[in-house]
């Protein structure tokens, strides 16, 4: 994409069964708060990216019963959407396209 998008939306699915996912993403300068999930809900928040620069990074921690991993979850290098689906999984997040899905291991 050779201009970003005006808008960037993240929408996270908790896919992990049966269990609630908590949620808490952050930016340099934004704390978005924390959110759980239940199983197969989903949560949403919305930016603008750097125009000027591709510097926009959104980081979260995901913990569950047994788990608890950071990702970040929106990086404006290697992210080239602007409806940006997540479907969180025990083994990582998949960013969901239309045909396939792109799975990633855990930043830790």
């Amino acid at each position: 994409m050779l201009f970003p998008p005006d808008k960037v939306v993240v929408s996270i699915y908790n896919v992990i069964t049966w269990k609630n996912l908590t949620v808490h993403c952050k930016d340099k300068h934004h704390d978005l708060g924390t959110h759980v999930l239940q199983y197969g809900g989903n949560y949403k928040f919305s930016f603008k990216p750097n125009f000027f620069a591709r510097v926009t990074l959104y980081f979260c921690r995901f913990s569950w019963e047994g788990g608890s991993h950071s990702f970040d979850i929106y990086d404006e290098d290697r992210d080239d959407c602007s409806l940006c689906v997540w479907n969180v999984l025990e083994s990582g997040p998949c960013m969901h396209y239309a045909k396939y899905d792109e799975c990633f291991a855990w930043k830790h």
